[in-house]
């Protein structure tokens, strides 16, 4: 069995599943606080919405009379407290009454007896029936039977988090604050500990997001559920490198890499990404693939649709020793710093910052784009679970995250960056720990983000069955040199495309040799004539196709992103890799 290190591993994996976004410092009474008061009348018209300042003793309905004003507020009173009969001059009938949302959540209590927190929403809603949007709430204790709320009602977009507090009661939900989020400490009195935690779950699947972070959808049943871990007993003598890890033989690697490059020399595979591979490990790059770039920059008058095909076009240059800045009679990093990284997700912004970096490129002052920029861009994106995805909205997955950690590794150092880094390790660890990565391409983005980050892939992350990462990375490679997409599939030129240059990083990592993407640039390379004679023989034929790789993509929503993952097929990436992971 794993020991200890693993054990770390999960148990981080399983404090991640609670951990919500939000701001800095434990969450403290206030004398005052603000809210925002809604009033939705007939067909959910909005009669007014207005923000409120309430003192400590205030509760929901003193935050509607001084939204809404005193006189436009009636009620009745009974023993249970008061019962809302009209406001602004809308009055409850026998089958239209006034109901009472809490962040979007049918309340559980009368406006009366509910205390608000900063920044909630209460609305009141004139309606003579509950909305359409209705989920199921489990909350399971330990060794008790769980409680169940059904058919609870909602209306705009709340989150998972938001139900919690408001049908639980949010004396009854208990977290602690740190700087990557909320973590639940208890619900009900029962407090989390080193070997339990309270896990989140939707219709009975664990989820990779926060609650915080997940929108509520008509139908669903959430779950938080008091889950517990035994961990194994350590054996005595022993390092926690040599506890049950399944360390990748040093001397196996060698031959691996040397068969895996044999593999793309041997079968032609030659694009942006081998090329790149081909040059940091010292082996030659065929003539031809210069030429055949050049002839499609010169077909495209240096001019792409997508920012990314100008970051991959700049990096394979640089392998084959061309010059990006003045290729075939283009400048291809400009298309980079004054570039449009808002059609292609944060992976177009990963790859800009990477290619940026990757030699010592003269960026103008008044530039759309710098490094700064794009570093600020990438930390301001980073989700509330510490990972990285297509967009905030998308979610976060390994392969988007693994490519930005490679994008932040130059300023790992700087107080700015660093704990964003830590997030994002966390996130890969638990999602290693917890099995929840099964592609080879996922997980040689991973290699190649901790050899970026001079740490060792062959012992810092520890999968669920005890290998290292670069172990696990090992176990997709076939007989023959090439990697296959997941366990038990063939293997398949955009798995080894990603997989060759993992193992390349890791060899650069081991020899101090520092980031796959870091080239020296000729000034005087553009001007190859080989290159122009083949462009003028050629002509225009070919004009507007495009071959090659292109950067690796990654995809959060299933089938809206295959139909992208099909078009892009020809030319490669991570696209399908992460859409054929949560298929999965």
């Amino acid at each position: 069995m794993v020991r200890n290190q693993y054990v770390k591993l999960v148990l981080a994996w399983m404090l991640v599943f609670t951990m919500f976004a939000g701001g800095l410092g434990q969450k403290a009474a206030a004398a005052a606080v603000t809210v925002t008061v809604k009033v939705l009348g007939e067909k959910g018209a909005v009669l007014s919405e207005k923000q409120a300042e309430i003192g400590e003793t205030d509760t929901a309905f003193d935050a509607l009379a001084k939204a809404a004003g005193t006189d436009a507020v009636k009620f009745e009173q009974y023993s249970f407290g008061k019962m809302i009969t009209e406001i602004s001059g809308l009055a409850a009938t026998d089958t239209v009454y006034w109901g009472f949302y809490i962040n979007g959540i049918s309340a559980m209590t009368g406006a009366d007896s509910y205390k608000p927190q900063a920044g909630d929403t209460l609305t009141f809603r004139y309606e003579s029936e509950p909305p359409a949007g209705k989920v199921n709430l489990v909350i399971k204790g330990k060794d008790n039977e769980p409680k169940e709320f059904k058919d609870i009602a909602f209306i705009d977009k709340p989150n998972a988090f938001q139900l919690l507090q408001t049908v639980a009661g949010q004396e009854n939900v208990s977290y602690v604050q740190y700087d990557f989020g909320k973590m639940i400490s208890s619900i009900y009195g029962l407090e989390a500990t080193n070997t339990s935690f309270w896990g989140f779950y939707v219709n009975g699947e664990s989820q990779m997001v926060g609650a915080e972070s997940y929108p509520l959808k008509n139908g669903e049943t959430i779950a938080f559920n008091y889950d517990t871990f035994t961990p194994p007993a350590e054996e005595p003598g022993k390092s926690e490198t040599e506890k049950d890890v399944d360390v990748y033989p040093a001397d196996k690697f060698a031959g691996d890499l040397n068969g895996t490059l044999e593999h793309v020399l041997k079968n032609n595979q030659l694009g942006e990404w081998e090329a790149i591979a081909l040059k940091q490990a010292g082996k030659p790059i065929p003539a031809d693939y210069l030429k055949e770039v050049a002839k499609k920059v010169a077909d495209r008058k240096g001019q792409f649709r997508n920012i990314t095909d100008y970051e991959r076009y700049t990096l394979g240059i640089l392998a084959a020793g061309g010059n990006p800045e003045n290729f075939a009679g283009y400048n291809l990093v400009e298309g980079i710093y004054n570039g449009d990284f808002t059609r292609q997700g944060l992976n177009g912004a990963a790859y800009g910052l990477i290619a940026l970096n990757s030699a010592g490129f003269s960026i103008p002052v008044d530039a759309k784009w710098n490094q700064e920029k794009l570093k600020a861009h990438l930390i301001a994106n980073q989700g509330g679970d510490g990972g990285w995805g297509l967009d905030l909205e998308a979610g976060s997955d390994p392969d988007t995250t693994a490519m930005v950690l490679t994008a932040l590794s130059p300023y790992k150092d700087e107080e700015a960056v660093k704990p964003a880094i830590e997030k994002g390790l966390a996130y890969l660890k638990q999602l290693f720990a917890a099995g929840k990565v099964d592609s080879s391409p996922a997980t040689a983005q991973a290699v190649i983000a901790l050899s970026a980050l001079g740490l060792d892939a062959n012992t810092g992350i520890i999968t669920a069955d005890g290998k290292t990462l670069l172990g696990y990375l090992a176990s997709f490679r076939q007989p023959e040199g090439g990697f296959a997409w997941k366990a038990g599939d063939e293997a398949d030129p955009l798995s080894t495309a990603q997989g060759v240059q993992a193992l390349v990083a890791y060899q650069l990592y081991k020899d101090g040799k520092g980031s796959l993407y870091t080239f020296a640039v000729d000034p005087s390379a553009g001007e190859n004539p080989a290159i122009e004679q083949n462009v003028n023989e050629t002509g225009k034929e070919g004009a507007g196709k495009e071959d090659g790789h292109r950067l690796p993509d990654t995809a959060t929503n299933g089938y809206t992103m295959i139909a992208i993952g099909m078009f892009l097929l020809a030319s490669g990436g991570m696209l399908l890799a992460v859409a054929r992971r949560k298929r999965a």
